[in-house]
């Protein structure tokens, strides 16, 4: 019996420590993803907004703000 106890111990402790590893990996997976993506018009509200963001950009950066390369970024969305 005390057997059975201590191997329901371990495997749901060794449970936890799984789920808890899963849930964290997926987390860096999304922040890393996240950060690595390209930024486009979707991600902002207004032309103003995406405008300000556009000017502290490094130009060869990766980014789809100003997709006829005039220096004007998300020129469809509204001021």
């Amino acid at each position: 019996m005390l057997n059975k106890e201590w191997m329901l111990r371990v495997t749901t402790r060794g449970l936890a420590v799984v789920v808890v590893a899963c849930v964290c990996l997926g987390l860096l997976i999304v922040a890393v993803w996240r950060d690595s993506r390209p930024t486009s018009c979707l991600d902002f509200g207004s032309q103003q907004e995406a405008q300000a963001y556009y000017a502290g950009l490094d130009p060869m950066g990766p980014n789809l703000l100003d997709v006829d390369a005039d220096g004007t970024a998300c020129e469809e969305l509204p001021n």
